[in-house]
């Protein structure tokens, strides 16, 4: 007799299908600790390597350009990780560096096809 049980707790990132949720392989830079699934993504101009978006950077990161779809752990290596390129996302699940937030970063989302939409959860 098989007993495996499995349960799925939706966490409210994606909040809308009229634009398809697009993933994306990358590698994301080290020494930046565990980042969670829905941390926007920028990437450093040097190495390519993505870094949570912070508008006080100066690397490039600045500019937000992608959405983490995983929790990953970058304290003492790189990380293969993959990343949403475009979707409709939950304003309150997103998470930046520094100071930032989804308004912030709302316009050169868009251009991107990332769209930012507000829920009441």
């Amino acid at each position: 007799m098989l007993n495996t049980t499995a349960s799925y707790e939706p966490d409210n990132l994606i909040v809308g299908h009229e634009v398809p949720a697009l993933t994306f392989g990358v590698i994301v830079e080290k020494g930046q600790g565990i980042l969670k699934k829905g941390s926007v993504l920028g990437t450093i101009s040097s190495n390519k390597n993505k870094k949570l978006c912070d508008s006080t950077s100066e690397d490039g990161s600045e500019v937000a350009k992608f959405v983490l779809s995983e929790q990953i752990d970058t304290s003492s290596e790189n990380v293969c990780a993959v990343v949403y390129k475009s979707g409709i996302f939950n304003k309150n699940k997103l998470i930046f560096g520094g100071n930032d937030s989804a308004e912030d970063h709302r316009a050169e989302l868009r251009d991107l096809n990332i769209h930012i939409k507000e829920t009441l959860y």
